[in-house]
């Protein structure tokens, strides 16, 4: 009826547009592990900006880490590590944040194999003032295995990877869960296997009189080759149940 009123406009409506920016998603849905999005988001970021957040560190000719679009999955970039040259050779991401006043912690990683990689080494460590305390996860690309170590210094293997790394260079999904008030490890995530640790204490480092986080990100070579992964995306959370 042309003299009606128009109660259309009170009725639900449908909206749908686009986000571009995959990092700004992320943090609206709290994790980028599909398995377990619980925590708060603090920090993300989805490598559009390159190496800016981090430190670059490697050993052995033509190490480095750089922005890439050969392989992505959170935003249009990656950061790519190629490891240098010789038995030792590396190359690895490196960042330090203030200690923050949360008991759990969790850091989250989105990876994807290359070709030539030995080992993915996933440091944390925890510096309250007096002492520094790591928790250390590797990823053996050799052997298939994932493993962490433990509070007597050892390592202990969780099991076998799971999912395709050599031929299909899928991004997997990794994230750690940490009690920094026990000093303990809580959980393990990759893809969609949960090990739960929770009694397992982290690795005494040394004394230090600094407050801090430290992440290192490294991947080692497997031969005297340039070998090369990918990181797709990182997240750090707090107060993990």
């Amino acid at each position: 009826m042309p003299d009606s009123p128009d109660y259309s406009k009170f009725l639900g409506q449908s909206i749908r547009f686009s986000l571009q920016d995959m990092g700004e998603l992320a943090a609206r849905l709290g994790s980028i592990n599909v398995f377990d999005r619980r925590g708060e988001t603090l920090l993300t970021d989805d490598c559009s900006h390159g190496t800016d957040k981090w430190s670059v560190l490697g050993g052995g000719a033509g190490f480095g880490v750089n922005a890439s679009t050969d392989h992505a999955c959170f935003s249009a970039y990656s950061l790519k590590f190629i490891t240098g040259l010789g038995g030792a050779g590396f190359a690895e991401l490196e960042k330090y944040f203030d200690l923050m006043d949360v008991k759990r912690v969790g850091f989250e990683f989105l990876f994807a194999y290359g070709m030539d990689v030995d080992l993915f080494d996933v440091v944390i460590d925890f510096s309250n003032g007096v002492n520094t305390y790591r928790a250390e996860i590797k990823f053996n690309f050799t052997d298939k295995t994932l493993s962490y170590v433990d509070g007597a210094h050892g390592d202990v293997v969780l099991g076998a990877l799971k999912q395709v790394f050599d031929d299909l260079g899928c991004f997997s999904q990794l994230k750690i869960v940490v009690d920094i008030e026990n000093l303990t490890y809580v959980r393990i995530v990759q893809g969609h296997n949960l090990y739960e640790i929770p009694e397992t204490t982290l690795k005494f480092i040394t004394a230090s009189s600094y407050e801090y986080y430290r992440i290192s990100l490294r991947m080692v070579t497997l031969a005297d080759t340039n070998g090369y992964a990918y990181l797709g995306g990182f997240i750090l959370t707090a107060n993990e149940p």
